[in-house]
């Protein structure tokens, strides 16, 4: 698992950049190693920011697809467009 650290401010509520005006946010970026997903025991994600404070309940774990994982179009349609299609 990458754990990236997240700023704040210049006008940017969260980035993984630095820049001018920018100050290390409480939030650091987890991301998945090729194959895995992280889990808290409630939420499976490949990418989730967090509270630093609370980046030690996730764990990577290896990911196995079922057929549950796969969308439809139409699904993936409904969730991007929150129904309107």
């Amino acid at each position: 698992m990458k754990t990236l650290t997240l700023y704040t401010g210049g006008g940017v509520s969260i980035s993984p950049s630095s820049g001018d005006g920018r100050t290390k946010s409480a939030y650091v970026r987890l991301v998945a190693e090729d194959g895995k997903i992280l889990q808290n025991g409630e939420i499976a994600a490949f990418c989730i920011d967090v509270l630093a404070e609370n980046a030690d309940v996730w764990t990577e774990v290896d990911y196995i697809e079922t057929e549950e994982d796969e969308l439809t179009d139409e699904e993936a349609l409904e969730i991007i467009f929150g129904g309107a299609t």
